[in-house]
């Protein structure tokens, strides 16, 4: 039914879907029934749509273990109401960062406020010390396809990870994340695991990339790059004392570094994804 409500409401049917295991579930955005929606109810259930993988909550919830999304459920609001929760246990928590204007780090265990103008965003936080892979922005071929039927498709060889330092120093904590590759076609693959370690000061932040030893699967990748915050303009260095390339700002304006693969990519390699 088209409602305000409804829309609310489809976040925990979504919740139920999923941990029933109905991995192809989606609802109706508003005007399948009832009346047309209003332009602005319409842009907001498009909103919720697009990060439509719930874990709790109706009106907020996790999107993986870094990303916290909140949402606007009432006509006319610029705003939304967002809990940040704790860490549970004696270990420091570093906070959240407003990934939309103004950008704000908010320290977590309250309510706050957050800017979510209708035509714009939804409401999205990182919490510090999170790590988020990304790939490109368009459909790739799996790493393992070396005869694509579509030969249009671009190759899967480009890492980012968007890191979230806290806004001064981290006080000697270390933050990680890991991802993993394989080659995407395989029934027993070999999988690969990647982890990126990360901390600052007041002038820096500090990384280092490495692999999972044993592993046997090296994905094509050409390029990995770290992605600083869009209000975070430190400069990135090694760890281990490599240089890294700063490259230019991505579209919205965020700090980028090139970082050492940590493998070896065999020419050959870079043209089939194969090991």
């Amino acid at each position: 039914m088209t409602s305000w409500d409804s829309m609310k409401g489809a976040n925990a049917l979504s919740l139920t879907a999923g941990i029933s295991l109905m991995h192809q579930y989606g609802h109706d955005i508003g005007g399948f029934e009832g009346p047309q929606p209003s332009p602005q109810l319409l842009l907001r259930w498009v909103q919720l749509v697009w990060t439509k993988r719930l874990k709790r909550g109706e009106e907020q919830y996790w999107f993986g273990d870094t990303l916290l999304v909140g949402g606007v459920y009432e006509p006319g609001a610029s705003e939304a109401q967002v809990y940040l929760p704790r860490k549970a246990g004696d270990q420091f928590d570093h906070g959240y960062v407003n990934l939309n204007a103004p950008h704000q780090y908010l320290a977590s265990g309250q309510w706050t406020t957050i800017s979510s103008p209708w035509q714009d965003h939804i409401p999205v936080l990182a919490k510090v010390g999170g790590a988020l892979p990304v790939g490109k922005s368009v459909q790739t071929r799996m790493s393992g396809d070396v005869d694509p039927a579509c030969k249009t498709l671009e190759e899967d060889d480009y890492r980012g990870v968007e890191i979230f330092p806290p806004k001064a120093s981290s006080y000697g904590t270390s933050f990680s994340g890991s991802w993993y590759e394989d080659d995407g076609l395989s029934l027993k693959p070999n999988i690969s695991k990647f982890t990126i370690e990360y901390g600052s000061i007041e002038e820096k932040v500090e990384v280092s990339l490495s692999s999972r030893a044993g592993d046997t699967f090296i994905p094509p990748l050409k390029e990995v790059v770290v992605i600083l915050p869009q209000a975070d303009k430190r400069h990135v260095v090694s760890a281990r004392g490599e240089g890294l390339t700063k490259l230019d700002a991505d579209e919205a304006g965020r700090t980028r570094y090139h970082l050492p693969a940590p493998f070896a990519i065999p020419e050959q390699q870079l043209v089939n994804g194969y090991h």
